[in-house]
């Protein structure tokens, strides 16, 4: 069981659950994968880079900053950053006959549990979508691609705060 943390504006979080170990922070390298694109290059945090490590070790990991808390880090300057991520995408660029697609199993469950339950309220009425409680709702696609575009219009119907 994977859980990720995103934050989506000032009153909506979704922690995603995914029933599949994955990378919450990489949410492009689900449906990359379901595509047959591999996965290079990874940059971000030091718990990304941990995360990264142990699903996807084939990965070039940069790490541009370490986390202090969910809403602080300790960062490079971007001069330092852009050069550790051009040598990054170098690396990976001269293994990349090493990279593999990171491919998930169907069927693809998700849950999603939203910070106001107004949130899901709305989103429970996506088709498919079952509301688990107040605040969480939950999802099984066939497939990467269509539990992904679900979990995108959830996101996107819980971005509608200010129109509420």
């Amino acid at each position: 069981m994977f859980d990720g943390d995103y934050s989506m504006g000032r009153s909506t979080q979704i922690i995603l659950s995914f029933a599949v170990s994955q990378v919450g922070s990489q949410a492009s390298t689900r449906p990359a994968g379901h595509l047959g694109v591999p996965v290079a290059l990874v940059c971000g945090d030091d718990t990304v880079d941990a995360e990264v490590g142990a699903l996807m070790p084939w990965a070039e990991r940069v790490i541009t900053k370490w986390a202090i808390s969910p809403f602080s880090a300790r960062n490079l300057t971007p001069k330092a950053s852009q050069k550790r991520i051009r040598e990054g995408a170098k690396r990976a660029l001269d293994r990349l006959s090493e990279m593999k697609p990171l491919v998930i199993e169907a069927p693809i469950h998700l849950e999603v549990d939203l910070m106001q339950p107004i949130f899901a309220d709305l989103a429970a009425d996506i088709p498919g979508v079952e509301r688990v409680d107040g605040r969480t709702l939950a999802y099984t696609g066939a497939g990467m691609l269509e539990a992904t575009r679900i979990w995108r219009l959830i996101i996107n119907t819980s971005r509608g705060e200010s129109f509420v």
